[in-house]
């Protein structure tokens, strides 16, 4: 979950090519980009092609249709600018600062869980 808020947040944009394919940054190579596909729920990465579960690339991916759906696309500017999404020490800031994101995170992974609200 944490490779995935990385990814949303990151300096390298998640880009809508239509239909519900996206073009979403890779976590670890910086000039590497994979194509998920939403509605076959698909990633061209090697984590999918080898077990075909739902990975980090599309689980960013489903955060950021939701945004798009919901109108609020993400300004991740306040945890780009504290450079939370760099250092894992800082999860839990970033948990208290994007709250509504995580939430979505969870629903998008099918886990219920009472974060403290």
């Amino acid at each position: 979950m944490n490779l995935a808020l990385q990814i949303f947040y990151g300096e390298r944009p998640i880009v809508l090519i239509g239909m519900g394919i996206y073009s979403v940054p890779s976590g670890t190579s910086g000039d590497i980009a994979y194509i998920v596909n939403l509605i076959r729920n698909t990633c061209e990465c090697k984590f999918w092609r080898a077990h075909h579960v739902t990975c980090k690339h599309i689980y960013a991916a489903r955060m950021y249709r939701e945004q798009i759906e919901g109108g609020t696309v993400p300004g991740p500017e306040s945890a780009v600018e504290s450079g939370a999404h760099k250092h894992p020490l800082h999860y839990e800031k970033l948990r208290r600062v994007r709250r509504p994101c995580m939430r979505e995170l969870l629903r998008c992974i099918g886990k219920q869980v009472d974060l403290g609200i």
